[in-house]
């Protein structure tokens, strides 16, 4: 009986990726890469330019999805909000405050850093994310 339940606790806590953010922004500015299993939308707010918002996005493949996921085999879901910052210049408003977003069926987990540099762990993850959307919109 204690397997059973051990078992159906074990099945209980698979979780599916449902989407991955990346986030940075500072006073008056954010941008934002959001990448689900279909698809791929950036959206930039710079409340200092002509143009406010810009938003675009396109359709992502199977193998893409699968290509990004690939870059957390070796990363434990639970672990990332306790991932250590390599820096804290956010802090004071001397670099950008990063943001990485991974939301499951169950939960969300999100690690903070400076600019684009997060934790080791999490650097091919951002650079896959990245080589999905077109040079000026990253």
């Amino acid at each position: 009986m204690v397997a059973m339940t051990t078992g159906s606790l074990k099945a209980q806590k698979k979780e599916t990726i449902k989407q991955i953010d990346f986030t940075k922004s500072t006073r008056g500015y954010e941008a934002r890469i959001r990448v689900t299993p279909d698809s791929v939308v950036t959206r930039v707010e710079d409340f200092r330019a002509d143009e406010k918002v810009k938003q675009s996005g396109r359709k992502l493949s199977a193998a893409e999805w699968r290509a990004l996921l690939k870059t957390l085999k070796k990363v434990s879901l639970e672990s990332i909000p306790s991932l250590p910052s390599p820096g804290m210049q956010r802090a004071s408003d001397a670099a950008l405050q990063g943001t990485l977003q991974i939301t499951t069926t169950q939960q969300t987990y999100a690690h903070s850093f400076d600019n684009e540099d997060p934790n080791a762990k999490l650097v091919p993850l951002l650079k896959a994310m990245k080589a999905l959307v077109p040079g000026k919109q990253r």
